[in-house]
């Protein structure tokens, strides 16, 4: 929720739950709670095989959040460093909140410079705050490509590529597909919120080839659509 005008304190705001639409459930004989209840399935049913590799237990960052949205700048250049991997375990359970429009957002990243992670792409899973290997090796310029040739991706530590399985956003609803981009934008905004309070630069990427982002998470894109992506590393 966002106050705009008048400032109202925060102790003043109605508590609000997630907005569930009413016409999800009008295009559906299951209703909004088997709509939730089937999308949410299918999403853990369509997480990969692999080994789970477990994230360090997240740390808060501890800055006020009306400072951090009111500072946040979207950074196109990045130092050549590491991201701890403690900083990227905690920027990833920061962005994980319970969906509020669509539960068919999957988070995946690439990694090109983390301690003590290979480079590689993997698949961010929230419950377990793991992560799965769904390719190795350095995808750099894979992703660079990918994203129309932009510096601010193939330079990056870590990018960020929300993604959803056709069949999950088709199972929420005639609505899902205007669902699962807001919600998208959603994560991301949890992703550049989470950098930006633990003093990290990162950048949001919108413009990018379907096919080719696709390929980088090893995926058909008939079947699994790329939505977003978002730049992470340490400030130069």
């Amino acid at each position: 929720m966002m106050v705009l005008g008048r400032a109202m304190p925060p102790a003043a705001l109605p508590a609000a739950g997630p907005y569930l639409p009413g016409a999800a459930a009008a295009s559906t004989s299951i209703g909004v709670t088997g709509v939730i209840q089937r999308a949410t399935s299918l999403r853990e049913e369509a997480a990969p095989p692999g080994e789970l590799i477990p994230l360090p237990a997240p740390v808060v960052a501890g800055k006020d959040l009306y400072a951090t949205i009111a500072a946040r700048r979207s950074e196109r250049r990045f130092g050549s460093g590491p991201v701890a991997l403690e900083t990227l375990s905690s920027i990833l359970d920061g962005m994980a909140q319970p969906p509020q429009l669509s539960a068919a957002v999957h988070a995946n990243i690439v990694v090109n410079r983390v301690a003590g992670l290979p480079p590689g792409v993997y698949r961010f899973l929230p419950r377990q705050h793991a992560l799965v290997r769904l390719r190795s090796g350095d995808f750099a310029t894979a992703a660079r490509s990918a994203a129309l040739s932009q510096d601010v991706i193939g330079d990056a530590a870590v990018v960020l590529v929300l993604s959803a399985a056709r069949v999950q956003v088709l199972a929420e609803g005639a609505r899902a597909y205007r669902q699962v981009l807001i919600e998208a934008g959603l994560v991301s905004e949890r992703w550049l919120l989470g950098a930006a309070a633990r003093g990290m630069a990162a950048c949001p990427v919108g413009a990018f080839y379907d096919d080719e982002a696709a390929a980088l998470l090893g995926a058909d894109p008939k079947e699994h659509w790329v939505l977003h992506f978002a730049a992470l590393g340490l400030r130069p």
